[in-house]
């Protein structure tokens, strides 16, 4: 794997963190739905510009990472109840936008620093997202708060990740971007979350603590599936061509 000096791509980083605080500013200031398509265009074009170099290993876990988060968006809003948007749908920009998680985490994971300092990065996120969890399990309800159980269930699956996957250090990454991305939203009011889940009656904060681990989930699946379909490909048999 190939790493990238951090400092030469830090103006794609900052370019694309204030991308994302345009388009949600824009979006929460929309009064119908319609023009949330021309914002999609502009992820999409951006999405696209930004994987023109993947090879075709990469551009099928972009997509099966795509494919996977728009299937449990639609699961998490329409049919759980989970969260919603402001105008109850999906926004169109909804999906690109997963994949510019995925594509921009993954190539920060290649930093240098990341790479050679991998385990020491991947437990300090860890320690992070414990913190915050313990905070929404403790703390807030001392502070007159909700018990965030919510936020809590997401906590083993995205401990497991950071001590098997050999995809830490983009987890990590993911974890820390959609943190951000989820504080964001919901302090803009472009989406919140339940506060208790619909069915189990566990009580949740807006955002929960440790959700970040739900994006982690759609890449790790996203990637999980693509490997498979390559391998399935791979196994296929190859039709002996007729001789001339």
């Amino acid at each position: 794997m190939a790493t990238r000096p951090f400092w030469r791509e830090a103006g794609l980083y900052a370019a694309l963190c204030g991308y994302t605080v345009v388009l949600l500013v824009t979006d929460a200031r929309l009064t119908t739905v319609w023009p949330q398509f021309a914002l999609a265009a502009t992820a999409f074009a951006l999405l696209f510009w930004l994987s023109r170099e993947l090879g075709p290993d990469g551009r099928r876990e972009l997509w099966c990472t795509i494919v996977v988060s728009l299937a449990l968006e639609l699961w998490g809003t329409q049919v759980w109840g989970l969260y919603g948007y402001r105008f109850l749908n999906v926004p169109p920009y909804v999906p690109p936008g997963h994949g510019l998680i995925f594509l921009a985490c993954t190539r920060a994971s290649r930093a240098g620093w990341v790479v050679r300092h991998e385990r020491a990065f991947t437990r300090s996120v860890l320690g992070l997202a414990t913190a915050w969890g313990l905070w929404g399990l403790v703390v807030a309800p001392a502070l007159g708060g909700v018990r965030d159980w919510h936020g809590a269930l997401y906590w083993p699956f995205f401990a497991t990740l950071m001590t098997f996957s050999k995809r830490a250090g983009a987890h990590a990454w993911t974890f820390l971007v959609a943190s951000a991305l989820e504080l964001f939203g919901t302090w803009l009011g472009t989406w919140h979350w339940a506060p208790v889940m619909p069915g189990l009656g566990l009580g949740a904060a807006d955002p929960p603590s440790c959700v970040a681990g739900g994006y982690c989930f759609f890449a790790a699946a996203g990637v999980s599936w693509a490997e498979a379909w390559q391998r399935r490909r791979e196994r296929r048999p190859v039709t002996a061509q007729p001789a001339s």
